[in-house]
Parts: structure tokens; C-alpha cells; sequence
């Protein structure tokens, strides 16, 4: 009798890895550790429910990943930046709004990501966590993104 179950987990794996669903197949780059992330970032959500109600108002800052150079790529075309001195440290900070988001499933929510067009595809440029909320069909957020990037 012939077991595959050895065989599987690592099949698994190399399908995930070299799926185009895979966030960066494309660009393997070693991961930022949280404590090598000079950035600083405040999201703000707003919740409403299908009928327009605001239904919850949620706040993160936590970033768990970051790609310098997709995020820099976007912030460099942002015209709205400010030079700030935070903590003895100086800043550019830059503001922005978007992309609203309309929900087509019941599930919960507890990271945002904001994703950056580069060549031919959206790619992650940094994600920060915040508090879980449930979202229902029918359901849009309005996302309020602060960025400080060190100068």
C-alpha cells in the first residue's frame, strides 16, 4: 500500500508558491521585520451598512508589512505632501483617501491593505492591521490613509 499523505503537504505548497494567486510570486523579496519599518501609518475606517447608517468606526496603525519601493512608488506621485518633525525625527506626510470598499459576502475584516498599480497588476505596498469588524452583502467602507515616511 502506497501513502501519499508525505507527498501532499509539500505538493500543496509548491501549487501555492508558484500560483499567480500568491501575493509576490513574481517578486520574491525578503519580508521587512516589523522592527526594521521606519514607516508610520493611521488608518481610518468607516463602516455603513447597506442602507447608509455609519455602524462602526475603526482605527489601526499596527504595519505588518510594507514594500519600500511599491509604497514610495505611489507616495512620490501624491502631490499633498507635508514635512513634519515627529519625536525629534523628521517626516514627509502624506494623505489620502480610498478606495471605498462594497462587500459581497458575510465575513469579518481585521487588516487592510493598500495596493499600488505597477506595469500590469495591483501589488501590495503596505498593510496594516486593525480591531476585527463583521461586514455583511451590501456593505461599503470609506478608508482614510495618513503616512509618515522618514526624510
Amino acid at each position: 500500500m502506497h501513502t501519499t499523505t508525505g507527498i501532499l503537504p509539500l505538493l500543496l505548497i509548491a501549487v501555492l508558491v508558484t500560483s499567480p494567486i500568491y501575493p509576490h510570486n513574481a517578486l520574491a523579496k525578503p519580508m521587512i521585520e516589523p522592527e526594521d519599518i521606519h514607516y508610520k501609518a493611521l488608518l481610518q475606517l468607516q463602516l455603513f451598512d447597506k442602507n447608509g447608517q455609519l455602524v462602526s468606526y475603526v482605527e489601526g496603525s499596527k504595519i505588518i508589512m510594507v514594500d519600500p519601493e511599491i509604497l514610495d512608488r505611489f507616495l512620490d506621485a501624491l502631490p499633498n505632501k507635508k514635512m513634519i518633525e515627529k519625536d525629534g525625527k523628521k517626516y514627509e506626510l502624506f494623505q489620502w483617501v480610498g478606495p471605498h470598499d462594497r462587500f459581497d459576502k458575510d465575513h469579518s475584516m481585521s487588516r487592510y491593505t493598500h495596493y499600488v498599480w505597477v506595469g500590469n497588476a495591483y501589488l501590495p505596498g503596505l498593510m496594516v492591521l486593525h480591531n476585527s469588524y463583521p461586514v455583511q452583502p451590501g456593505d461599503t467602507t470609506n478608508v482614510y490613509w495618513t503616512v509618515l515616511r522618514p526624510v
